[in-house]
């Protein structure tokens, strides 16, 4: 299918349209922190407890793990575009079993079935248009991720508080059919269409992709993509084989590693549970605004800087910003314990500082956003060699969906049993943690070829240098 009025800038347009999964997700993820706390208030039309509120939140990782481990076996035989559109539709399914459930259990399924589309969406859309845009503007294109995860969520932290439980599903089931629809009409990848050896839809597709450019150019880049595919077929080994070579070779333990602990950190600094329970937090800390209005105040400042942040990856360096963003995250997560401690325990009167919880939460996202939230997937991206970075990035994304998991269970078992103040200081130990371990263990990556980071974690530069 063509779209007749869409040439130029069709890469554009398939790259934004993709994006909509990230949008989904953010909207998934953001639709329980303004709805879940009115179900817990007195005379809900669906009572839930904490605990059956805390299983919400935290199923919806569980069921990621499974299209993070079969995308990647099966993307190459069905093709990115099928998969892009199967993805919507648990997305559409969860978003009915909302709209009609009549206890918590069904919402806890909805979680689960929604897992599927979120995690193959983590999966499809950095391939998807690392492979449809030009190299001069994928970095720019990959920008859109966070933006779309980031409006996803404000989306739903503004619809939620105004708008009837019955409205938010339906509008938020509309965009999954929307994307489908639409994706419909957006290329699959050329880079597929080669490896199932169909050369002439890529050459194609590849036109339709890149618009009015010369002859020259069309030939250059489908040489560049039939030398890829030819140099994937030559490589191409069993998964089994390639853990084997994760485990085995030096260079790759030293990057999983590495990875592993960065992503621990990561999620344990606590964006994705602050983001899940922000108007609960609000409530129970006595802010000053209405809780709501303070979500999403937090919510805006997070698409508004998800893509400013972004672009000082490839000017600052890895290393400095990941070092100012623990840093940041660790003082206001320790001023956040702090309040909540006095506030709960010694039972101070904080009137004076009701500004402090949305001033830190806002601060604390600028600076997570800034290096903890998209940097340790960009390391991911580039330490590994290039043979087994598939299965690698399989694993550390697994490893992420357990933990997002457990954390946002843990977060409501430990706040019930010593305070909502241990787990910031939890968060802010983890980023102290994450503090000493970048600045002792992280490499700087930019600038650095990929050989030469290899030949780093091989311990190569190690022997040279004595």
């Amino acid at each position: 299918m063509r779209i007749p009025f869409v040439t130029t800038n069709l890469q554009y347009l398939a790259a934004f349209w993709a994006a909509l999964t990230y949008l989904m997700s953010g909207m998934i993820s953001g639709w329980v922190s303004p709805i879940l706390p009115r179900l817990q208030e007195p005379g809900s039309w669906l009572p839930l407890t904490a605990d059956e509120a805390s299983w919400i939140v935290s199923s919806l990782t569980i069921s990621c793990v499974l299209p993070i481990i079969g995308v990647p076996i099966i993307v190459d035989i069905v093709g990115r575009k099928v998969l892009f559109i199967a993805s919507g539709l648990p997305v559409f399914a969860s978003w009915l079993m909302v709209l009609f459930a009549d206890s918590a259990a069904m919402l806890i399924a909805s979680r689960l079935v929604a897992g599927l589309g979120f995690g193959a969406g983590t999966c499809l859309l950095p391939m998807y248009v690392g492979e449809v845009a030009e190299a001069k503007v994928r970095g720019m294109l990959g920008t859109v991720f966070q933006f779309a995860m980031s409006a996803g969520g404000l989306a739903s932290y503004c619809m939620g508080p105004y708008m009837s439980y019955s409205a938010v599903a339906i509008v938020s089931a509309a965009v999954p059919v929307v994307f489908m629809v639409g994706f419909l009409w957006m290329p699959e990848s050329p880079y597929f269409l080669a490896l199932r050896g169909r050369d002439k839809d890529a050459e194609r597709t590849l036109r339709r992709l890149r618009g009015a450019v010369s002859e020259e150019a069309i030939q250059e880049e489908l040489g560049i993509i039939h030398k890829y595919v030819k140099e994937q077929r030559e490589a191409r080994r069993s998964r089994l084989e390639l853990l084997g070579q994760l485990v085995r070779r030096r260079g790759n333990r030293r990057a999983l590693v590495l990875c592993v602990v960065l992503i621990v950190t990561q999620v344990f600094t606590g964006l994705a549970v602050l983001l899940g329970y922000t108007t609960d937090i609000f409530r129970q800390s006595g802010v000053a605004l209405d809780a709501d209005v303070c979500a999403i105040i937090v919510a805006a400042v997070q698409t508004v800087t998800s893509v400013a942040t972004s672009l000082l990856a490839d000017r600052a360096g890895r290393r400095p910003l990941l070092l100012l963003s623990f840093a940041g995250c660790g003082v206001t997560m320790a001023a956040l314990g702090t309040l909540f401690y006095l506030k709960d325990v010694v039972h101070t009167d904080l009137t004076a500082v009701q500004w402090l919880p949305l001033a830190a939460m806002v601060v604390f996202l600028v600076f997570n956003i800034l290096g903890i939230g998209p940097l340790p997937w960009a390391v991911v991206g580039e330490v590994f060699a290039s043979d087994v970075k598939g299965v690698a990035t399989s694993v550390v994304a697994v490893v992420q969906s357990i933990l997002f998991t457990a954390l946002s269970k843990l977060f409501q078992v430990i706040s019930d049993a010593t305070g909502i103040y241990a787990v910031f200081f939890l968060f802010m130990a983890s980023a102290v943690v994450g503090l000493v371990f970048t600045f002792f263990f992280l490499p700087e990556t930019r600038g650095r070829t990929f050989i030469e980071i290899t030949r780093h974690f091989e311990g190569e530069e190690d022997e040279e240098t004595k």
